[in-house]
């Protein structure tokens, strides 16, 4: 899952799309959901895909591998990799209003994910695909439909307007937070405190010092007391410290990105915006108690203040711990053998996991739209997700029947290492996407995600909680109002 986009991109993309609608009168529009498919596409075909990806290195690698599958089946079509410059939303309204007067300059099919899509399906970039989901899964053809009960539900939506509209994006991965271990610290710390008589703040997994899928946040909370302890060095029980951690993080926790911060909001019973009514509810008690979960994180230096440029260094080694939806193969090669992981602490009786989708969506000029759906079609085949697994795509895919890491490509090889994959797939019941703002339009989904961005880094930063919370709604209320 992305970072959430800033205040300028929004700013920047609403200024660009008065443009684009005052220079597109006489170019092909965007043929919203009332236009006619064709799914009976020849194998022998002819013809070039051109797919827009970020500039993320393991997206090409994955794309590679899935377009290398693909022409197994359509030899004849040549698909080729445009990495747009970042920052990647802002480029693609660039291309589109390029594309105004150049037809081609888009790409025919553009990556995309369940936060960043927004703004580009309220622009009109984004083609409506309800029609090709329609068609293919009223389809007799076995080689042609889509039968939507293979896939999750709760991550296929997260393709959709509004999370229960028409379908915009097609998923190509279930992703979720989880918690990134460096195992050699934990079994240097945890060893030595067992050894001193002492019991684990957690159920390990057999034979490790992991945490097993579904620790707490107590436990959580209780493990990180005892690393603090062994970064320290201060501890009776401690004999030896190889980290000489004094001035050291426990865990890089992203509270500011909305994949973490949500699902702590959710779990404790904020719900910032009302569902029903669209009322503003960020002032509350239940939102106090989750800045508070978040700030006894920097308070007992777990993690790095926001005012501080210092991080725990996951990725350097540094770190005990990682919130991410990153895949494992990512921090297996920074990491090697001290890599393991487990899935985000639940919180409280009724526990969130932050959970979103990456996947690709069809330019909505595209004379090419046929040929792209056979593409976006196989993406959602066991080869399609197969050949991603094999291109570094290391995290549950969206196919219900894949969902075991121990018999499957995207896990087994570092299932058969020890590594806990099933932290990809445990708790899909409490999987919950960033939706608070789906009750107003999708084009004020990044400024309202950024609004409450601010207030972590602002409560958790320099501001009283009740000045921040302030702040927050008044940014919330002038979005709204816009």
């Amino acid at each position: 899952m992305k970072k959430i986009l800033t205040c300028v991109l929004a700013g920047l993309l609403g200024a660009s799309m008065f443009a684009i609608s005052a220079c597109n009168r006489n170019t092909v529009k965007n043929p919203g959901a009332d236009y006619e498919v064709n799914l009976d596409i020849d194998y022998e075909v002819e013809g070039t895909l051109d797919i827009g990806i970020t500039a993320e290195g393991t997206e090409k690698t994955m794309l590679e591998s899935l377009i290398e599958e693909y022409n197994q089946i359509y030899p004849n079509v040549k698909v080729n990799i445009e990495q747009i410059p970042e920052p990647y939303n802002n480029s693609l309204v660039t291309y589109y209003q390029a594309d105004t007067n150049a037809p081609g300059t888009m790409p025919d099919i553009l990556m995309s994910n369940s936060e960043d899509m927004h703004p580009l399906v309220s622009s009109g970039i984004l083609l409506d695909l309800q029609p090709y989901v329609n068609a293919a899964t009223a389809s007799d053809d076995t080689s042609k439909n889509l039968v939507l009960d293979e896939y999750y539900e709760e991550m296929w939506v997260l393709g959709q307007e509004d999370f229960d509209g028409d379908q915009f994006l097609i998923p190509r991965s279930a992703d979720r937070v989880v918690t990134h271990i460096n195992e050699k610290i934990f079994t240097d710390c945890f060893s030595q405190y067992t050894a001193a008589g002492n019991e684990l703040p957690f159920t390990p997994i057999d034979g490790t010092y992991v945490p097993a899928n579904g620790w707490t946040w107590e436990e959580f909370l209780d493990t990180c007391a005892v690393l603090r302890a062994y970064y320290d060095g201060d501890a009776d029980w401690v004999t030896s410290s190889s980290n000489n951690g004094k001035s050291l993080y426990l865990i890089d926790a992203y509270l500011s990105w909305e994949a973490v911060y949500y699902s702590i909001f959710r779990s404790n019973g904020a719900t910032l915006i009302d569902p029903e009514t669209g009322a503003i509810t960020v002032d509350s008690d239940a939102t106090r108690t989750a800045l508070d979960m978040m700030n006894e994180l920097i308070e007992k230096r777990y993690a790095a203040p926001f005012s501080s440029s210092s991080q725990a260094n996951y990725e350097g080694g540094q770190g005990a711990m990682m919130f991410q939806s990153a895949y494992a193969r990512r921090w297996v090669n920074s990491l090697g053998d001290d890599y393991n992981l487990t899935s985000f602490p639940l919180i409280g009786s009724t526990p969130y996991i932050g959970t979103g989708v990456a996947g690709y969506g069809i330019y909505s000029r595209t004379p090419k739209r046929d040929l792209a759906w056979t593409f976006l079609r196989f993406m959602l085949t066991q080869d399609g997700q197969n050949a991603l697994a094999r291109g570094g795509m290391t995290t549950n895919p969206l196919r219900k029947d894949m969902s075991d890491p121990a018999t499957n490509e995207w896990g087994k090889e570092y299932v058969e290492q020890g590594i806990n994959m099933s932290a990809y797939t445990y708790g899909t019941e409490y999987c919950i996407p960033c939706d608070f703002m789906t009750y107003y339009d999708t084009d004020k989904y990044a400024d309202l995600i950024t609004a409450v961005s601010t207030l972590i880094t602002d409560a958790l930063g320099e501001m009283t909680y009740g000045d921040a919370i302030a702040k927050c709604v008044d940014q919330m209320n002038y979005v709204i109002a816009q």
